[in-house]
Order: structure tokens, then C-alpha cells, then sequence
């Protein structure tokens, strides 16, 4: 066998060992899975009020989003930046609350073991600011998570996912 049939040869080797490992790579991203619960009950609800009725005043207030995140693939993924933002969706005055108003945001890292579905919650602080609107008017509110530079395998790779959650303050505040 002459040299240049080696060096063809061993050419095409390095082409299929990078060609297996980048169709393994994208096989494992491909069956990544993000559920994020799809209700939002008095549990997932910190809320530190006082007040009855009409007359709730909201001292301070932090939504739990719960979520599971499946990594089915042979690769640890590491989420630099796990981004989660709560917007107001709807709302009964959309003066108090406008529509994609953002009010609350949280920023932390995750890392996904591979072959594994990791439970996760992020807790996010609402704004101030957003605190005697909300004691006053139903909303509807749409969590949005975001995974930026997630990476695996030396691949990286933004996901984004969103749920849309109820917002009263009554049934919060009664545990209903």
C-alpha cells in the first residue's frame, strides 16, 4: 500500500470518527425535554399580604416555576444562563397591567446529567412595583425559560420554552 492511499485512508477515518460525533451530539439534543408544570397553585405562590377583600395590600410576592429537564443523550449539558422572565399575558386592566409587562426575572445556571431527568424550580421575586395592581386585578401571566449557551459536547445551543399561568390573588391568599 503506497503513502498516499495511507494518508487517503486515514482521512477518512478522522471524517468518520468527527461525523459520529457530531450525529451523536445532535442526537442528544434533538431528545432534550422541557416540561414545566402547567398550573399555578397556592404553593407555588410566596405571598406576604394584609388585608381582606378589596383592601389586600401585597408586601411581597415570588412565584415558584417548577419544571423537569430530560437529557436522554450520552453528553452533560451545563446551562451557562438558565433565564427565567414572567410577563403579564392578559390582565382585567390593562392599564394597571399592561400586556408583556415584565415583572419579575431570575438568572442562575443549571447543569443536566446526561441519561437523567433532573426535577429543578426557580423561584423569581415579582417587582415592586407590580404588587397593588396584582391585589386588585386577575392576570394571566406567561413564564418564559430560556437556556443560553447550553452546551454539550463542546456544542452550543440556545432552547426556549413558555407557559401561561392565572393569576388571583384571593385563591392564592385562601390556599384554594
Amino acid at each position: 500500500m503506497k503513502t498516499s492511499s495511507k494518508i487517503r485512508l486515514g482521512v477518512v477515518f478522522i471524517y468518520l470518527i468527527l461525523g459520529a460525533y457530531i450525529a451523536s451530539a445532535m442526537i442528544s439534543v434533538a431528545g432534550v425535554r422541557v416540561y414545566m408544570k402547567t398550573n399555578l397553585a397556592a404553593g407555588d405562590v410566596g405571598l406576604e399580604a394584609s388585608g381582606i377583600g378589596g383592601n389586600i395590600i401585597i408586601h411581597n410576592a415570588n412565584i415558584t416555576i417548577y419544571f423537569n429537564f430530560s437529557n436522554p443523550g450520552i453528553y452533560a449539558i451545563s446551562a451557562d444562563i438558565f433565564h427565567a422572565k414572567i410577563f403579564i399575558h392578559s390582565s382585567g386592566n390593562n392599564t394597571a397591567l399592561p400586556n408583556n409587562s415584565l415583572i419579575g426575572q431570575i438568572n442562575t445556571s443549571f447543569y443536566f446529567p446526561p441519561r437523567k431527568t433532573t426535577n429543578g424550580s426557580l423561584t423569581v421575586e415579582i417587582y415592586s412595583e407590580f404588587f397593588e395592581p396584582l391585589a386588585l386585578y386577575v392576570a394571566d401571566f406567561r413564564v418564559e425559560l430560556t437556556i443560553i449557551h447550553g452546551g454539550l459536547a463542546g456544542i452550543f445551543f440556545d432552547l426556549n420554552t413558555s407557559v401561561i399561568y392565572h393569576w388571583n390573588v384571593t385563591q392564592f391568599l385562601l390556599g384554594v
